[in-house]
């Protein structure tokens, strides 16, 4: 089960940080990605102008890559009759545009 919630936190932040991503993307073509009428018009964008875009596409392609993972183990597990303990203490990834961690849980 612990493996599925994984795989759904990675959709949920690869859906989140995807949308994001093209967003910036949009944004940059606007801004200094579109190229002029006349040769030697074109617009760059500086490595600031991306860092965003970077940042988000990276997050996004981790968090497909935690779905993907998950999903797979899961499926493993439920496949091959392997049941996962209940744990009294579980520990989470916690991915936010401004923290990177891990959340834990507690059951009494």
């Amino acid at each position: 089960m612990g493996s599925y919630i994984a795989a759904g936190v990675g959709v949920v932040t690869y859906s989140l940080f995807g949308t994001l991503a093209v967003v910036e993307n949009g944004r940059l073509s606007d801004k200094c990605g579109e190229k002029g009428d006349k040769p030697g018009d074109e617009q760059y964008c500086s490595k600031d102008d991306v860092s965003n875009l970077r940042t988000f596409s990276l997050v996004a392609d981790i968090g497909l890559g935690v779905a993907l993972v998950g999903a797979a183990v899961g499926t493993v597990l439920l496949l091959t009759g392997k049941k996962e303990e209940e744990k009294p203490v579980a520990v989470f990834p916690l991915i936010s545009p401004h923290a990177l961690g891990a959340v834990s849980q507690v059951r009494f």
